[in-house]
């Protein structure tokens, strides 16, 4: 008990210590038609919905803030946290203080790996409780018709907390309260009666999923794009709610967050169950090694079967659950369930349990995120009643997470207007293909024609130099494939000389566009919301207007297509008086 005081009292110091700017790990604004609903987009998934608190503490404590607000968030985190504390004193017959200790420390795992996300916290709010009621050794006791009202009444809070989440939460319930259970032999009265009460737990749970209002999404035309295509032909849609014409949930950054993490628990949850001798432990351990190994599916397959595994599965069979990712979730009733194994277990593997919460956490909401290899900007602080909070609390945000939001009020703001190359008399060299009729193909603006490795597939090192006879400001590029429109870069970096490219200097070099993944060029819909136009059409805008007289296109990405730039063109900037969409 002493290890665990320690640790509660070292991980409330970190986490008091946090930037607390983006501790909610979600972007809100009100719900256009349903005011009593916000909308909300998570900072890290990308996962757009309509969410709202429970209901019953709105009303007690007159607070409707989905992010930003502190005391919402904070009663429903205590509420867990007392549910918890009867959950673990019932489950392992502790006592009171140590109790308080560990369900202290599970309430600190969810915090520190989510901060006061609503989504986490609503769902797990009154799910202890639940736990508790359900139990069929409470629920079942002779001369007590009161119980089954009272498991009736928690149920509900859960339903209406939990929303989309609602049937994942309950089975989570079912399952934990169950297996609390002895193994004695019921009355088929009793067995018909718990049947009975699970199915219309669940059908107030399917009730409450359909009437979660749908979020509005935005007026994006077809073929645009907000995060990274996940590689699998054509769209995936839901069987009983509606469908989302592109796709809204950044799976490279799930993949990219979670893999390593659900390797790393599945490790311990196995160590766990071999080091256990408690048979309600065991249990527990076998719980959450299905959970990692379901979770590692979905993270570490390739996407084409991840798209199949059961947490996918069930993303499009709950109505609802299609705009959000289920994997954190997943994440956290994992470790929930082994933190819990690990509590009656040696203190070498609780150690470490919590060495890899705040080494390795995949959700870090307190400082830069990292995802696939490209550092992202921070959450945004926007103010509430602008119209770019609209904008940005919307599937949106990805660009802005990617991109920043001066880019994006750059490109907002600004027209680009295209000179040919062809005109300055540019001198161009490449890695390969250097025969001055093939080179010239670029400039002679014609998109029938092309230049481009002929190698049939891009490796990463292919690049373009291009010496003009003076210096001049440069601020876009446009490579344009023409009619070849698989073969645009995978990935771009061009740098620049102010000088000739024969005399260029390492110390001169800047980097004016770099991006890992070309995803697109950002474009904006009639009401003004940023996309990601198709990928062939490739216009590098720079960071800043530059002078240069040497330029070097560097294509970074792999893919089994040719690169090619049919039409090379200069583009200059010329200020908007007003945005889009205003």
């Amino acid at each position: 008990m002493i290890f665990s005081s320690l640790l509660l009292l070292a991980s409330l110091l970190l986490i008091a210590f946090s930037p607390k700017s983006s501790f909610f790990g979600v972007l809100d604004r009100a719900h256009p038609t349903h005011p009593e609903w916000s909308l909300i987009v998570d900072t890290t998934t990308n996962a757009f919905h309509s969410w709202s608190w429970d209901p019953l503490l709105v009303l007690l404590l007159g607070d409707t803030g989905v992010a930003g607000s502190w005391l919402l968030p904070l009663v429903h985190l205590g509420v867990f946290t007392i549910g918890t504390i009867f959950v673990l004193r019932h489950s392992f017959d502790s006592s009171w203080l140590r109790a308080c200790i560990d369900a202290a420390l599970s309430s600190v795992i969810v915090v520190a790996l989510f901060g006061l996300h609503p989504v986490i916290l609503g769902t797990l709010t009154w799910l202890p409780w639940c736990v508790l009621c359900c139990r069929p050794s409470w629920l079942l006791k002779q001369n007590s018709h009161l119980r089954p009202a009272i498991a009736l009444f928690f149920i509900l809070r859960l339903v209406r907390t939990a929303h989309q989440l609602s049937p994942l939460a309950l089975g989570f319930t079912f399952l934990f309260a169950f297996s609390q259970s002895s193994k004695d032999t019921r009355h088929r009265s009793q067995v018909v009666f718990l049947s009975l009460f699970s199915v219309v737990a669940f059908a107030l749970s399917l009730y409450q999923s359909f009437e979660v209002p749908l979020p509005p999404l935005p007026d994006y035309p077809i073929y645009s794009q907000v995060v990274p295509d996940d590689g699998v032909p054509g769209r995936v849609s839901p069987l009983l709610t509606s469908y989302a014409p592109l796709q809204l949930i950044d799976r490279s950054l799930v993949r990219y967050s979670l893999s390593l993490f659900a390797l790393l628990g599945l490790l311990l949850s196995c160590l766990s169950y071999l080091f256990t001798n408690t048979a309600g432990v065991k249990r527990y351990a076998r719980i959450s090694t299905v959970l990692f190994i379901i979770l590692y599916f979905d993270t570490y397959a390739a996407e084409s079967w991840s798209i199949i595994s059961p947490i996918q599965t069930v993303r499009r069979l709950l109505p609802g659950t299609f705009f959000l990712s289920l994997s954190p979730f997943i994440l956290c009733a994992s470790l929930l369930f082994l933190w819990w194994t690990l509590l009656r277990n040696r203190l070498l593997l609780k150690a470490f349990f919590f060495l890899l919460l705040w080494l390795i956490n995949p959700f870090d909401h307190h400082s830069v995120a990292i995802t696939a290899g490209k550092t992202l900007t921070p959450p945004l602080s926007i103010p509430e009643d602008s119209l770019e909070r609209t904008w940005a609390v919307s599937p949106s945000y990805a660009l802005y997470r990617q991109n920043g939001r001066k880019a994006i009020t750059r490109a907002r703001t600004t027209q680009l207007h295209f000179h040919k190359l062809g005109n300055l008399k540019p001198t161009l060299l490449a890695s390969n293909h250097n025969a001055p009729k093939a080179l010239h193909r670029m400039v002679d603006g014609r998109g029938k024609t092309r230049w481009s490795e002929h190698t049939g597939k891009q490796s990463g090192n292919e690049w373009v130099q291009i010496s003009l006879p003076e210096p001049i400001v440069v601020e876009a590029l446009d490579l344009n494939v023409g009619k070849f429109t698989s073969d645009f870069p995978r990935g771009i970096r061009i740098t620049s000389w102010p000088t000739p490219c024969t005399t260029r200097e390492p110390e001169t070099a800047q980097i004016v566009v770099e991006k890992e993944k070309w995803l697109g060029t950002v474009g904006f819909s009639e009401k003004g919301f940023p996309y990601y136009k198709p990928q062939h059409q490739v216009i590098a805008v720079f960071s800043q207007p530059t002078k240069t007289q040497c330029l070097l296109l560097e294509q970074t990405g792999t893919a089994n297509f040719d690169w090619s730039i049919a039409r090379l063109r200069l583009a200059r900037i010329f200020h908007q008086t007003s945005s889009r969409g205003e």
